[in-house]
């Protein structure tokens, strides 16, 4: 991975230099939003300081505590990085936890993916498309036992529900109104007539759910 920033005639290397060395200036002395202005107008005048950029991912990162909004910021310095210097470790690892906590992974898995066939004698990047695969494959158990006990206990639930829905509703519609005469209540024939229909759409409902709950898988 070769340094992918182009050549500008109206960039001033100098210039960016002297900016890095006043930015290192103030991160020792501990004014790290200084230095980090300092870094960002480094690379806007020298594009190829390698240490400025995970200087500004470094001290982006540490500001995604309070703004999550440099997170974005800390993830594409160190992208930046890595463009730059291919066997940096520091930077490839810092690129993929930057990619991981901004959802990610699966763009810089692909990534590489490609860089691992583009360079299959780089044990850097051979090292780096596996652990970036590593870390894909242990989220899936998650999501697929999540799926197959998910599916399991909605189609015990829904039995329970449904079945209690038909047995209610059976209730309802005749031994429910048997029962209340029993005790010589008065029952109109309208209110009848509204037990019996609330228990056949009860009934009707729990039946619905055991069909449902046959096309679960």
């Amino acid at each position: 991975m070769a340094n992918e920033i182009p050549n500008n005639p109206f960039l001033n290397p100098e210039k960016g230099n002297e900016y890095f060395k006043n930015a290192k200036d103030l991160q020792q002395k501990g004014h790290f939003d200084a230095a980090l202005r300092e870094f960002r107008r480094a690379v806007i005048e020298n594009p190829s300081i390698f240490e400025a950029w995970m200087e500004i991912g470094h001290l982006c990162k540490t500001r995604a505590g309070a703004d999550k909004m440099f997170l974005r910021y800390s993830y594409e310095a160190y992208q930046k990085a890595v463009r730059l210097n291919g066997q940096s470790q520091e930077a490839h690892d810092q690129y993929i936890t930057a990619g991981q906590r901004m959802g990610r992974l699966q763009e810089i898995n692909d990534e590489y993916l490609a860089l691992s066939k583009k360079f299959p004698d780089d044990p850097l990047i051979q090292r780096c498309f596996k652990n970036t695969n590593n870390l894909l494959l242990a989220l899936m158990p998650e999501k697929v036992n999540l799926g197959q006990g998910g599916n399991k206990k909605i189609r015990g639930l829904l039995l329970i529900v449904s079945l209690g829905l038909i047995f209610v509703g059976v209730g309802f519609s005749f031994f429910f109104p048997v029962f209340l005469k029993g005790l010589k209540v008065h029952l109109t024939k309208e209110l009848l007539n509204q037990f019996l229909w609330v228990g056949i759409l009860m009934i009707i409902l729990g039946i619905g759910g055991v069909i449902t709950r046959s096309r679960i898988t």
